[in-house]
């Protein structure tokens, strides 16, 4: 499943912060630089959607606002969505 992330680099901390719009939003505490803030994103999405960091793909990386590929069941993914509800 693919879904749109927005991504703020340069937070306090890394969190989920909520899903509007058909985008995730989600700060990143690493900064943009030599891929760090990927990095983190993916590990931020999979400790959120309880999915291993092997199965998660960022497509464009070059903006805030990236596709990420999720290898899960739409299900794990509408259950983390709803934690944002």
């Amino acid at each position: 499943m693919k879904i749109s992330v927005l991504v703020k680099p340069r937070s306090q901390k890394s969190e989920v912060v909520s899903y509007e719009d058909n985008i995730l939003k989600v700060r990143v505490a690493a900064i943009p630089h030599k891929q760090a803030s990927n990095k983190e994103l993916i590990k931020v999405l999979s400790k959120f959607f309880d999915v291993p960091k092997s199965r998660i793909t960022i497509i464009g990386r070059k903006s805030k606002i990236k596709i990420v590929s999720l290898d899960a069941d739409s299900e794990d993914i509408a259950l983390g969505l709803k934690k944002l509800l």
